[in-house]
Protein backbone atom coordinates (compact mmCIF):
# COMPACT_ATOMS: atom_id res chain seq x y z
CA UNK A 1 0.00 0.00 0.00
CA UNK A 2 2.81 2.44 0.89
CA UNK A 3 4.58 1.66 -2.38
CA UNK A 4 1.40 2.43 -4.33
CA UNK A 5 0.93 5.76 -2.53
CA UNK A 6 4.58 6.61 -3.07
CA UNK A 7 4.23 5.81 -6.80
CA UNK A 8 1.13 7.98 -7.07
CA UNK A 9 2.84 10.83 -5.22
CA UNK A 10 5.90 10.58 -7.49
CA UNK A 11 3.65 10.61 -10.55
CA UNK A 12 1.92 13.74 -9.34
CA UNK A 13 5.20 15.45 -8.51
CA UNK A 14 6.82 14.59 -11.82
CA UNK A 15 3.66 15.43 -13.72
CA UNK A 16 3.55 18.86 -12.08
CA UNK A 17 7.25 19.37 -12.77
CA UNK A 18 6.67 18.51 -16.43
CA UNK A 19 3.92 21.11 -16.64
CA UNK A 20 6.21 23.75 -15.17
CA UNK A 21 8.95 22.90 -17.65
CA UNK A 22 6.47 23.10 -20.51
CA UNK A 23 5.24 26.49 -19.35
CA UNK A 24 8.85 27.55 -19.03
CA UNK A 25 9.43 26.60 -22.70
CA UNK A 26 6.65 28.90 -23.85
CA UNK A 27 7.73 31.71 -21.54
CA UNK A 28 11.37 31.31 -22.61
CA UNK A 29 10.35 31.37 -26.25
CA UNK A 30 8.31 34.53 -25.74
CA UNK A 31 11.22 36.19 -23.97
CA UNK A 32 13.58 35.20 -26.78
CA UNK A 33 11.10 36.59 -29.32
CA UNK A 34 10.84 39.87 -27.40
CA UNK A 35 14.64 40.08 -27.31
CA UNK A 36 14.71 39.52 -31.11
CA UNK A 37 16.52 36.18 -30.71
CA UNK A 38 14.36 34.68 -33.43
CA UNK A 39 16.36 31.52 -34.20
CA UNK A 40 16.46 30.56 -30.52
CA UNK A 41 12.78 31.46 -30.05
CA UNK A 42 11.86 29.29 -33.02
CA UNK A 43 13.62 26.26 -31.54
CA UNK A 44 12.12 26.79 -28.09
CA UNK A 45 8.60 27.39 -29.35
CA UNK A 46 8.72 24.45 -31.77
CA UNK A 47 9.51 22.27 -28.75
CA UNK A 48 6.54 23.71 -26.89
CA UNK A 49 4.21 23.18 -29.86
CA UNK A 50 5.50 19.62 -30.31
CA UNK A 51 4.50 18.93 -26.70
CA UNK A 52 1.09 20.60 -26.98
CA UNK A 53 -0.03 21.32 -30.53
CA UNK A 54 -3.16 23.10 -29.27
CA UNK A 55 -1.35 25.69 -27.13
CA UNK A 56 -2.62 28.93 -28.70
CA UNK A 57 0.06 31.10 -27.12
CA UNK A 58 2.92 28.87 -28.30
CA UNK A 59 1.42 28.71 -31.82
CA UNK A 60 0.92 32.49 -31.87
CA UNK A 61 4.46 33.37 -30.84
CA UNK A 62 5.95 30.72 -33.11
CA UNK A 63 3.97 32.26 -35.96
CA UNK A 64 5.21 35.74 -35.06
CA UNK A 65 8.78 34.44 -34.82
CA UNK A 66 8.52 32.88 -38.26
CA UNK A 67 7.07 36.12 -39.68
CA UNK A 68 10.12 38.00 -38.39
CA UNK A 69 12.33 35.50 -40.21
CA UNK A 70 10.31 35.95 -43.43
CA UNK A 71 9.08 32.34 -43.28
CA UNK A 72 5.58 33.41 -44.25
CA UNK A 73 4.11 30.08 -45.38
CA UNK A 74 5.27 28.37 -42.18
CA UNK A 75 4.01 31.27 -40.07
CA UNK A 76 0.59 30.91 -41.68
CA UNK A 77 0.23 27.35 -40.34
CA UNK A 78 0.83 28.32 -36.72
CA UNK A 79 -1.12 31.56 -36.86
CA UNK A 80 -4.13 29.70 -38.26
CA UNK A 81 -4.05 27.41 -35.22
CA UNK A 82 -3.74 30.37 -32.89
CA UNK A 83 -6.33 32.63 -34.54
CA UNK A 84 -9.41 30.77 -33.33
CA UNK A 85 -8.78 30.91 -29.58
CA UNK A 86 -6.57 34.00 -29.76
CA UNK A 87 -8.12 36.74 -31.93
CA UNK A 88 -4.94 38.87 -31.75
CA UNK A 89 -3.36 36.36 -34.11
CA UNK A 90 -5.63 37.49 -36.95
CA UNK A 91 -3.56 40.58 -37.72
CA UNK A 92 -0.40 38.53 -37.93
CA UNK A 93 -2.20 35.93 -40.05
CA UNK A 94 -3.36 38.67 -42.43
CA UNK A 95 0.25 39.87 -42.69
CA UNK A 96 1.44 36.33 -43.49
CA UNK A 97 -1.15 36.13 -46.27
CA UNK A 98 -0.21 39.57 -47.66
CA UNK A 99 3.49 38.74 -47.70
CA UNK A 100 2.65 35.70 -49.83
CA UNK A 101 0.43 37.76 -52.18
CA UNK A 102 -2.67 35.96 -50.89
CA UNK A 103 -4.60 39.19 -50.78
CA UNK A 104 -8.09 37.66 -50.92
CA UNK A 105 -7.33 35.55 -47.86
CA UNK A 106 -5.80 38.52 -46.05
CA UNK A 107 -8.90 40.60 -46.74
CA UNK A 108 -11.15 37.78 -45.52
CA UNK A 109 -9.24 37.53 -42.23
CA UNK A 110 -9.37 41.31 -41.75
CA UNK A 111 -13.13 41.36 -42.40
CA UNK A 112 -13.65 38.47 -39.96
CA UNK A 113 -11.65 40.36 -37.35
CA UNK A 114 -13.79 43.47 -37.87
CA UNK A 115 -17.01 41.50 -37.48
CA UNK A 116 -15.64 39.70 -34.41
CA UNK A 117 -14.61 42.96 -32.76
CA UNK A 118 -18.16 44.35 -33.12
CA UNK A 119 -19.74 41.40 -31.29
CA UNK A 120 -20.74 42.32 -27.71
Amino acid sequence: MTTTLRSIAMGILFGAAGAVVFGADVESGIKQYQEKQYAEAEKTLRTAVAEDAEDAQANYFLGLTLLEQKKYAEAETFLLKASEPQPDARGALAKAYMMQDKLDQALRVIKEAEVGSKDP
